[in-house]
């Protein structure tokens, strides 16, 4: 068996494992291998073995510290393999995430063509308007946006709710505008609207 980094455990780790276990012969350890692995395909995790190897040298260096305070083998063992499963599955779900974004990212001629979009619908709005959208949607965060969205509010004369208001429909008739423009430039390219 193998650790962290694949470091190997060291004899007495493994025997105090063993001895904890009941699983004197092969067959028995087998056995409790056998069970953290369907758990970890009723998981839905696909390395079982692996999975639960990594459980059960835990199991064996947390025993080696003295850190355990049972005599229940298998309880102890499934709730360490259940903090081995949140990690493989936040693991995975990191995987997706990246794969996900690297197929997502725009191309430089596809980015191009939306900013491109985005400032020709931008200058079809009135120049009060697009003032209004372009001040409301300004960087910045917390407090400062806040204040900023504010003193916008302010000097237009209108509450807060009907700024925000007003700067989501403007939003919605840009984001029209752009999804018309790139369906224009790029007829077979999926509109943006619905997402």
């Amino acid at each position: 068996m193998t650790g962290p980094a694949g470091a190997a455990l060291e004899g007495h780790q493994l025997e105090r494992l063993l001895s904890f276990l009941g699983a004197a012969d092969p067959g028995s350890y087998r056995r409790i291998h056998a069970r953290l692995e369907s758990f970890f395909r009723w998981k839905g995790l696909g390395d079982g073995a692996g999975l639960a190897d990594e459980t059960l040298d835990r199991a064996a260096r947390r025993l080696a510290d003295d850190a355990v305070r049972t005599e229940a083998p298998m309880p102890f063992l499934l709730g360490v393999a259940r903090f081995v499963a949140m990690e493989a599955q936040r693991k995975e779900a990191q995987r997706r995430t990246a794969e996900q974004s690297a197929t997502l990212e725009p191309t430089d001629e596809r980015a191009e063509t939306e900013v491109a979009a985005l400032e020709g619908c931008l200058e079809g709005l009135l120049p009060a308007e697009r003032t209004l959208v372009l001040t409301y949607y300004r960087e910045g965060s917390g407090r400062a946006r806040i204040e900023s969205r504010q003193r916008q509010a302010d000097s237009l004369g209108i509450g807060l709710n009907a700024l925000r208001i007003r700067a989501f429909r403007l939003r919605e008739r840009l984001e029209q505008c752009v999804s018309a423009k790139l369906a224009e430039t790029h007829p077979s390219a999926p509109s943006q609207e619905g997402e």
